[in-house]
Order: structure tokens, then C-alpha cells, then sequence
């Protein structure tokens, strides 16, 4: 198995902080963030057979932190209300490691059936089992030939999937065209808009108390013990399904036809007990147009 040797932790700090010197911007979770509190971090990993400049990708990742700044704060736990929020102040950063590997670069970005216990080396070990706890960290590895693996770790009730890629497209940005590419990003961290809810601070807490009962120690869930595996369906195997399904009148959408292959196959390898209630797949459609830089791959842990 491959090693990956760690040699430099740094920081990359937010620069200029949009937060005061003065005051510390507390950013309580509303109820829909509470329930993901015990949820394992997100953890991607972005494959580049060219590595970028690591002095330009931290410029850039500070620039980019401006923006998505509760990206560099911390959760805190408040136990005079017994809610949990982001803190948010002039200091923040987000740990920066640097680590050189021996692996197989092209076997790591070009198998179909994934070597996960070699991917999850290659992304950071965010500790957010007692509060405060970082948000975020990033990591970078070397390997022989130049090629660069990038891998992101972010608190689940912070960042959704689409939250997180809204983070990283706007990194590549910068990273590609300077900081001024990214200058009209305009968002809004403000969670008071979602907590205007009569009840929702309320809703937030009992959450809470639900989830993690044990506050400021979060017993985080385990991560699911599995295969991964990348299957590539085709267009004209996409089509065939369609045609196959037709009944009538009735066009199923590609999404529709997706989901059933996913469902049969499971139900065929016995996946899925049928005495069950429910059984439930994560799936993202995505429309990938011939211009997408081939040069980077990605992989959800």
C-alpha cells in the first residue's frame, strides 16, 4: 500500500478578514444544520496530473476564503442557550498540510473499482469530536512524476454538496484567472433568514439535544465500510433504457431511467433486504459537456 508522508502543516488565513477586530460574528445553526451535526465530515478529493503552483493555490485560497469566510471559523458550542454556532472572528484560518506519497498516481485516478483506504490518506482527518472544532482543512500530496492530489474535509452542518462545490468552483477560478475572476460571488451567510421560523430556534435545540445529547462532545457517526466503484454509462445505453421502458405515450426522463437501473441492480445482488420498509441511494445527474477540463477527476468519500 501506498504511504503518504506529511512534511509541512502551515495556515492559510483569511486576509483581509471581513470580520471585525473588535467583535466575534456568532452564526447560530438553524434546525436544518442541527440535524447534520453528528454526520461524518464531507471529504473530496480532486486528482491533477499537473501539479498547480502550491504558492499561488494558497493565494488563492485565501482570496476565496473572503468570501466563504465560516469556511476558516470554528463550531463552538454556547452553553448558556445550548445552541451551537459558527464563530467567526479576525484569526481564523484553515490548516494547510503538505504531504508527499509514493503511490500510483494513474491506477489511483483510473480504476473502476476504487482503492479507498489510499484515497482517505490522501484527504485530511478533521477532529470534530469535541466543540470547538475547525470547519475546515485542506491537503495537498505530491507524487513521483508531478502529478498533485487535493483533498478537502468540511463539516457536514456548515456545507451541503452544493455549498461545497460553489467553494471549490470558485478556488479553480481563482486559481486560473486571479482573484478578480471571483469578484462578482455574492453570498449570504446570514442564517437568521432560515431561523425566522417561529419555533425554529426551538426546533434547532431539541435537534441537538437529540443528536449529540453529550454537548460540547459530539459522537460523531461512522463512515460507511464499503466498495467504491465508478460506473460509466453511455448515452446510447441511456437511450437503450428508454426505449426498453416505453409505455405508450410515457417518455421517462434520464434521471427516471438511472434510478430504476440502480434499483434492479441492487435488488439483483441482493443489496437490499425486500422485507425492508425502505432503502434508500444518493445519485447526482450530471450533464458533462465535451469542453470540461479532462484534467482533473473527482471522488466522493
Amino acid at each position: 500500500m501506498a504511504s503518504v508522508q506529511i512534511h509541512q502543516v502551515s495556515h492559510v488565513a483569511v486576509f483581509p478578514s471581513p470580520v471585525t477586530e473588535t467583535e466575534e460574528l456568532l452564526l447560530p445553526l438553524s434546525f436544518f444544520d442541527a440535524h447534520w451535526i453528528s454526520i461524518p465530515p464531507i471529504q473530496r478529493l480532486l486528482l491533477f496530473p499537473a501539479a498547480p503552483d502550491l504558492h499561488y493555490l494558497k493565494s488563492s485560497l485565501s482570496a476565496v476564503l473572503r468570501r466563504f469566510y465560516p469556511l476558516a471559523g470554528k463550531l463552538t458550542y454556547l452553553p448558556a442557550t445550548s445552541d451551537v454556532a459558527l464563530s467567526c472572528s479576525p484569526g481564523d484560518h484553515v490548516t494547510f498540510i503538505e504531504a508527499d506519497s509514493d503511490g500510483d498516481f494513474t491506477r489511483l485516478a483510473s480504476d473502476e473499482i476504487h482503492d479507498v483506504d489510499s484515497f482517505l490518506r490522501l484527504v485530511p482527518e478533521l477532529d470534530v469530536k469535541v466543540l470547538p472544532a475547525a470547519v475546515m482543512e485542506v491537503q495537498v500530496t505530491r507524487f513521483d512524476g508531478g502529478s498533485v492530489a487535493v483533498g478537502l474535509a468540511i463539516h457536514h452542518a456548515v456545507v451541503d454538496g452544493h455549498g461545497l462545490w460553489l467553494f471549490v468552483e470558485a478556488l479553480a477560478m481563482a486559481c486560473r484567472a486571479g482573484e478578480e475572476a471571483i469578484s462578482g460571488i455574492s453570498l449570504v451567510h446570514d442564517r437568521t433568514l432560515i431561523r425566522h421560523h417561529p419555533r425554529g430556534d426551538e426546533i434547532a435545540r431539541r435537534l441537538l439535544k437529540k443528536m449529540v445529547p453529550k454537548l460540547p462532545i459530539i459522537n460523531t457517526r461512522s463512515r460507511y465500510e464499503g466498495t467504491r466503484r465508478t460506473f460509466t454509462i453511455s448515452r446510447d445505453m441511456i437511450q437503450s433504457m428508454k426505449q426498453r421502458a416505453k409505455d405508450g405515450h410515457i417518455q421517462y426522463s434520464t434521471f427516471t431511467a438511472l434510478s430504476a437501473l440502480t434499483w434492479i441492480s441492487l435488488i439483483k445482488t441482493k443489496a437490499v433486504e425486500l422485507q425492508a420498509r425502505s432503502a434508500g441511494f444518493s445519485m447526482a445527474c450530471l450533464r458533462i459537456k465535451e469542453e470540461v477540463d479532462e484534467s482533473c477527476k473527482c471522488c466522493k468519500m
